[in-house]
């Protein structure tokens, strides 16, 4: 903690020599509140410092509504890092930014404020239960909203409301997303959010609950539409290729597939995931065991007797556990079982492939290269023309 502090104490001293401002309020302000509020200071206060000059920036002007945890001066500037402030932003014309910012001084407060944002550490226990809650929260919003997207597609039976019903103690989400489709997941809810309230679906749709003037069943189909759509122009090419090829044969140029180094749900490790106890029957149709893990055709019958075949009910759930993302709050992830992360390297190395030569797609989006998404990233920062959607817990939502 105090090796954070006096690196922050010195990349703060050594900016404020190259803007020519003092920081000597700045140094007292980051001890004090470093030693009151701790490494939390360093991890997520200065961080939430940095988000609300960006959106000043961006405004050009300091609006009343930002830096609320820190304390301002009589024209309503911050007090912290007031002299790197008023090089870009006019106290005496309501705190607009000047014609000619600094542009050392914009770069410095970024560089002192978001230098210990991603601490790569887990979060205290409190805030990795909250991640865990959160996370819960979403799928059961997911699948009542998944519920609800399949009674809009094909109409609700008669005297039914359209939602289905969630037990209290326990939210059991079974995967059904095809071929790679997540296990069974079984949740006490109970436990968690002390009761099993489903979050309202009404969020989704124009016009809110008590809208007399929108249906939501017909909003959503519209919704579906236009996505369709957008999803045809862009992927029809790339992913009709994908579909069209065979894996059944693991040599058709697509490469064969690998074992990750992550864990996995079952616990195999290094070269116990080339000789896997259980195989799941769903992925017999375009991974046949036999095919793609066994290397000998003479041994074929051997290894297959080892070999467990599970059944849609049997399959070994995925293991929701939490990593470390930033001080603020974990990343919460699924380890897959083995057989199931197997067959998603087969599937991705290939996508990968096709979606970067695509002429349509590759320009748009980079997986090796990086290239395309800064060039956007600039383009978007420089013309308001693009803009980037960061949905919170994205990834958590992706089945919709």
């Amino acid at each position: 903690m105090k090796s954070l502090t006096h690196l922050c104490l010195e990349l703060t001293r050594e900016c404020g020599s190259i803007c020519g401002v003092s920081t000597t309020h700045d140094e007292k302000t980051i001890v004090e509140r470093a030693e009151h509020e701790g490494v939390s200071f360093l991890t997520i206060t200065l961080p939430s410092y940095a988000k609300d000059f960006e959106r000043s920036l961006a405004l050009g002007r300091i609006d009343d509504g930002l830096f609320l945890p820190f304390r301002k001066d009589k024209s309503g500037l911050p007090l912290l890092f007031g002299g790197f402030l008023r090089l870009v932003f006019d106290p005496c014309n309501d705190r607009h930014i000047h014609d000619d910012p600094s542009v050392d001084a914009i770069f410095f407060v970024r560089q002192i404020c978001l230098a210990f944002g991603k601490i790569f550490a887990l979060p205290s226990n409190k805030r990795q239960y909250e991640a865990m809650r959160q996370y819960i929260m979403i799928d059961q919003e997911v699948s009542t909203f998944n519920a609800r997207s399949i009674k809009a597609a094909h109409g609700p039976r008669r005297g039914s409301t359209g939602l289905s019903p969630v037990r209290p103690r326990q939210l059991q989400h079974q995967g059904d997303a095809g071929v790679l489709g997540h296990g069974r997941h079984d949740f006490e809810m109970g436990d968690v959010l002390g009761g099993g309230s489903v979050l309202p679906l009404h969020r989704f749709c124009e016009g809110g609950p008590d809208s007399p003037r929108t249906d939501p069943s017909e909003s959503l189909r519209e919704v579906q539409v236009e996505l369709r759509k957008v999803l045809l122009l862009l992927y029809r090419g790339p992913l009709s290729a994908l579909d069209g090829a065979s894996f059944t044969d693991g040599l058709l140029g697509l490469g064969e597939p690998r074992h990750g180094s992550g864990a996995t749900a079952d616990g195999l490790a290094g070269n116990q995931k080339l000789l896997p106890t259980t195989y799941p029957c769903r992925l017999e149709r375009e991974f046949p065991f036999s095919e793609w893990h066994v290397h000998n055709h003479r041994h074929s019958m051997a290894v297959q007797s080892r070999v467990h075949f599970l059944g849609l009910a049997q399959e070994i759930p995925v293991k929701v556990i939490s990593v470390p993302k930033t001080m603020k709050t974990s990343r919460i992830i699924a380890e897959e079982p083995t057989a199931m992360q197997y067959a998603q390297q087969a599937i991705m190395r290939p996508l990968v492939r096709m979606l970067e030569d695509d002429p349509l797609v590759s320009p748009m989006i980079g997986f090796t290269d990086q290239t395309p998404n800064r060039g956007m990233a600039c383009e978007g920062s420089s013309t308001g023309g693009l803009a980037t959607l960061d949905l919170s817990e994205a990834s958590d939502r992706v089945s919709i």
